[in-house]
């Protein structure tokens, strides 16, 4: 009995043709940092390399190193600030650095592939001004001219107007070099597919948090015990449960240290057998202890943790990104396809 993530590819496929069906012929640049969002690089990049995806973007370049060997052909994209010490790693394997400041472009060899991130309002990395960017264009040469949407997923009209200004920033400089460029990330595909560009970067889109695609991931466990238990009686850590009356408690193998979050701790609930059994007290670092008072369950049966993760996140007060990522390495990851 163990914790498994079911990675469910034919929902991957189907996101990936509904992230083309909107991008206008651009290429897609697949996010897979993170683990690929939790979802497991080597699963999901090589089903995408598979599909014909020949760009991808990481944060670092450990995750540039570790993804490699799984896509030779492909062009991989780091989206962090890679330190001096290992900028020979970028030139031997020919990945493409983001620049983010003149500072950081004048450590960097004259020959290296690099795009440079332009800050059109995240205020996060990026070259705000056309001095700064005048400045690195005599140093290097750019392959690309990128930015970062910091509210394309809100319809908001303001919100919506500061969107399109990002774009239109981005635009002016990337036409004064007569370079490539790309903006937009899952929900600029989506909420804003009329941008011009050419590249589109699919993160959460391609795992299936937006309406009309198909959630890849899902958490699964198995009952590892059921005990009968009296009325009064302290369930978990800090005995924050105590039993109103006789009831039956199974033990599930799924903790934190698996990335299922503390904050489900008396308010989270799980699925067996198509039956809700609510969470009784903490969740601990390898077990969860639910209330199957009442239900047809025995030892073995299967559990499902997370069915809907954008309820899951709601439910918790965060975001599908987070409860994704959050789900550790030592949580299989089980491959699985539509019949």
């Amino acid at each position: 009995m163990y914790t498994k993530a079911e990675i469910n590819l034919s929902a991957l496929t189907h996101n990936l043709g509904v992230i083309k069906s909107h991008s206008k012929n651009k290429q897609v640049i697949a996010v897979v940092k993170a683990n690929a969002y939790g979802h497991g690089l080597k699963i999901v990049s090589k089903h995408l390399h598979s599909l014909g995806v020949r760009h991808f973007a990481v944060s670092s370049v450990s995750e540039a190193d570790e993804l490699r060997p799984l896509v030779p052909d492909s062009d991989i994209l780091i989206l962090g600030r890679t330190p001096e010490s290992c900028i020979e790693s970028v030139i031997v394997n020919n990945y493409i650095q983001t620049v983010c400041s003149e500072e950081y472009a004048r450590t960097l060899p004259e020959k290296i592939r690099c795009h440079i991130k332009i800050d059109t309002g995240m205020t996060r990395f990026g070259v705000s001004t056309s001095e700064e960017l005048a400045e690195i264009m005599r140093i290097l040469t750019p392959e690309a001219l990128f930015t970062h949407f910091s509210c394309a997923d809100s319809f908001d009209p303001a919100d919506v107007e500061f969107t399109q200004y990002q774009q239109s920033k981005l635009v002016d400089f990337a036409r004064e070099y007569s370079l490539p460029y790309h903006s937009q990330n899952s929900a600029g595909v989506l909420n804003h597919s009329d941008f011009g560009g050419d590249f589109v970067r699919a993160g959460l889109a391609l795992y299936g948090y937006f309406p009309n695609l198909r959630q890849v991931m899902s958490l699964k466990s198995a009952i590892a015990q059921i005990r009968e238990v009296k009325a009064g009686v302290p369930v978990s850590y800090g005995r924050t449960y105590i039993t109103k009356s006789a009831c039956r408690l199974a033990v599930i193998p799924v903790g934190y240290a698996d990335g299922y979050s503390r904050l489900h701790s008396n308010k989270g609930s799980v699925v067996i057998n198509g039956q809700t059994a609510p969470i009784r007290g903490r969740v601990c670092m390898d077990y969860i202890i639910v209330d199957v008072s009442g239900l047809d369950v025995k030892v073995g049966d299967e559990v499902e943790l997370y069915g809907d993760i954008e309820h899951i996140a709601r439910s918790i007060g965060t975001i599908p990104y987070e409860v994704t990522c959050a789900v550790s390495a030592r949580v299989t990851r089980q491959l699985t396809m539509d019949s």
